[in-house]
């Protein structure tokens, strides 16, 4: 296998004999990165069937007189649906960070509308934890996250597909082309770090077999773990 790629500006190359595919299902959706021999209509049926769906994430870190948590803790955490809220001190000074995430229908709505009222409705979401409400000028420091947008992952979670998808996305080329990640796993783990991180270790395993690196262990090849 060949990889190119080009850093600073400057384009270069490297071979091996074996090459793992760890990039994002919403990145190769894209396109972006060629494939040659181009990857197969299965493949590439099982990338558009697990799609990501809307994912918003803002944080704001604010200043200890303008971030007391009302229950005298030193962190909050709510979950409703679609959303998930988290406070907690953070910073020598006694800064209290502020976490907002939002997907699904939620994110959907936010998505459209302009990064300062998006952080300005993510902070009013904390009204119940705060003992005074600070306003957005306040923040020492914000930042706010469309992972639809973000080019290195094109999404944040991964749905899952069928069982055949997966398989389908997970399966090597030629023993050269190996995929892992959080779409390359069992369906119950899809989009998950726990997904991602056991299909490392499987990917793994296939390669090892391939160069005959050690005995293969009893049962089934590595790739049929999905089933």
């Amino acid at each position: 296998a060949g990889v190119y790629y080009q850093n600073r500006g400057l384009r270069s190359a490297v071979t091996t004999r074996r090459l793992v595919l760890a990039i994002p299902a919403g990145v190769l959706r894209q396109d972006v990165i060629k494939i040659t021999p181009t990857l197969s209509s299965a493949k590439m049926q099982a990338l558009q069937a697990m799609t990501a769906e809307p994912y918003l994430s803002c944080a704001l870190l604010m200043p200890a007189d303008q971030g007391q948590l009302a229950s005298g803790q030193a962190n909050w955490h709510r979950d409703d649906l679609g959303v998930h809220l988290r406070a907690s001190k953070s910073g020598i000074n006694g800064e209290l960070l502020l976490e907002a995430h939002y997907w699904g229908v939620r994110a959907d709505a936010l998505a459209s509308e302009d990064e300062s009222l998006v952080l300005r409705l993510a902070l009013q979401d904390f009204t119940p934890a705060l003992i005074t409400q600070p306003v957005l000028e306040d923040a020492i420091w914000t930042q706010y996250v469309d992972w639809s947008s973000e080019a290195y992952s094109r999404g944040a979670i991964t749905s899952p597909g069928t069982t055949s998808e997966h398989l389908a996305l997970a399966e090597s080329i030629g023993d050269t082309l190996f995929f892992a990640g959080d779409a390359a796993c069992d369906p119950s783990l899809a989009g998950s770090l726990q997904g991602a991180y056991d299909s490392g270790i499987r990917a793994a395993r296939e390669i090892a077999v391939s160069l005959a690196l050690g005995e293969q262990e009893e049962g089934a090849e590595p790739i049929l773990e999905l089933l």
